[in-house]
């Protein structure tokens, strides 16, 4: 309840705007408990803002374990792994965007704790992309740049798609084959003829 009441009064009013006594209040709990769980805003800021993804890391490195024994393609786990992330970041789009376009404002505390909890999150990610890039054959010199840029195209296009697009499609389906196929096969959106 706590961390729910905090992401959409975050989302509402940014950091500095929301109040421990107005998430508590949305809550439905008392600041005591509130601050039994999170001593400090900064503190529930940062869990607030980490807890997506990291939930999303967790839950895909899990299942992209259990599959690599498996016979899945390489566009399949692809597709996966921006499905995945697609909806994990619709659910959570408020707190995306706050902790997208107000950084600068975060305390210096705060900036810390939620920067550095992602990047330790995306550790596991980071790791399965450099075994699996380089067993393809691929070069994996900059596997972390490759990574953090499909997360970013992904959570910039849920950002960003009502403010740019008006008329483009929101089916779910299509968004993700899209980003997918633009991902594995750049502006071409299919693979090479042979």
């Amino acid at each position: 309840m706590i961390v729910v009441a905090a992401e959409d009064t975050f989302s509402r009013l940014g950091y500095k705007g929301a109040t421990m006594a107005g998430i508590a209040e949305r809550a439905g709990v008392t600041r005591s408990v509130l601050t039994r769980n999170y001593a400090t805003k900064a503190e529930l800021f940062a869990e607030v803002m980490t807890k997506p993804l990291l939930q999303f890391v967790d839950e895909w490195t899990r299942r992209w374990t259990s599959r690599l024994d498996g016979q899945a393609t390489e566009p399949e786990l692809v597709y996966e792994f921006i499905s995945d992330l697609y909806r994990n970041s619709r659910a959570h789009v408020g707190a995306l965007r706050l902790l997208m376009f107000s950084d600068e404002h975060l305390d210096p505390a705060a900036r810390e704790q939620v920067w550095g909890t992602l990047n330790e999150g995306l550790g596991a990610v980071l790791d399965i992309a450099n075994r699996e890039i380089g067993s393809h054959g691929y070069p994996t010199r900059h596997v972390d740049v490759t990574v953090r840029a499909l997360i970013s195209m992904v959570m910039g296009y849920v950002t960003l798609d009502p403010a740019l697009l008006t008329t483009a499609t929101t089916d779910e389906m299509e968004v993700t084959t899209h980003l997918a196929s633009l991902i594995l096969y750049g502006l071409a959106l299919r693979p090479p003829s042979d």
